[in-house]
């Protein structure tokens, strides 16, 4: 089974955009064919509306860090579970998992360490377009062995699950069974907005929202624009076909544009191992 793990949105980040997002994220839980799952919801009075699946489990705390949540969601763990699960995936709750994930993870029929994504994919619903990148460390969303997920590492050795994915995961799982996916089989969309917390931390000084979000946007190199009734849980099937099917317009800008993020993150990462 995989536990997923859901830090809700702290009360004052909140929007009409972010609830909109967290409903779809539910329903995208929700609609797997495969019902092999649970997740653990964990923060204040996010959920207005009764759960209507059995699935999910609720922690109330008033907790702001994500880090703090994500903590807290694991202690809980001997408690939540007579048995521990085999797999556990953090979840943003304004992110949406693909409509066949978990029947593509089950099919594998590999024991693996880490299932994660290849190619990260970024759905900006503001001026409905998408991007992806063949980034070089290991996304936010990946699926653990829960034995993996709770083991101490890091320079305060604390679980693997909470401490910085870009900076750490890549080299604890350097010698582990990693299995990734390719595009036609991502495991989830990140989805963007100028109401986030990490877009709120990109802004520059003297400017105004827009300016501060689209400057935010540049950072994941160039996009494609969607048709605009994407946004309907039916349709994220297509949106990796549709990426495909872009990717010999996009070839030359978006090879440039990753090999140049490869560079940073690789000098960046040898940094750390310092």
């Amino acid at each position: 089974m995989i536990v997923f793990i859901i830090p809700l949105m702290p009360s004052n980040f909140r929007s009409e955009l972010r609830d909109k997002l967290w409903e779809l994220c539910r329903s995208s839980l929700i609609k797997q064919k495969n019902k092999n799952w649970k997740a653990i919801l964990i923060g204040d009075d996010f959920l207005k509306q009764e759960l209507d699946c059995e699935n999910f489990i609720y922690i109330e705390g008033d907790l702001y860090t994500k880090k703090e949540k994500l903590n807290k969601a694991l202690q809980k763990m001997d408690v939540i579970f007579r048995d521990k699960p085999e797999y556990i995936m953090r979840l943003d709750c304004d992110d949406i998992i693909s409509p066949f994930f978990l029947d593509q993870f089950y099919a594998l029929n590999s024991k693996c360490d880490l299932y994660s994504d290849k190619y990260h994919v970024c759905i900006d619903p503001i001026y409905m377009s998408i991007s992806y990148r063949n980034a070089n460390w290991i996304t936010n969303s990946s699926v653990h062995k829960f034995e993996h997920a709770i083991s101490k590492y890091g320079p305060n050795n604390e679980p693997l699950f909470i401490i910085d994915h870009a900076v750490y995961w890549k080299k604890y799982y350097a010698d582990k069974k990693i299995v990734y996916t390719n595009m036609l089989s991502i495991i989830y969309y990140r989805i963007l907005s100028p109401f986030s917390i990490s877009s709120n931390n990109s802004k520059i000084k003297n400017t105004n929202q827009v300016n501060d979000y689209d400057f935010y946007l540049k950072g994941f190199g160039p996009w494609i624009v969607l048709k605009r009734d994407f946004f309907m849980f039916a349709e994220i099937s297509e949106v990796s076909k549709m990426l495909e099917a872009h990717k010999n317009e996009r070839t030359v800008t978006f090879r440039i544009f990753n090999y140049v993020k490869h560079c940073v993150n690789f000098f960046l990462n040898k940094q750390i191992e310092r």
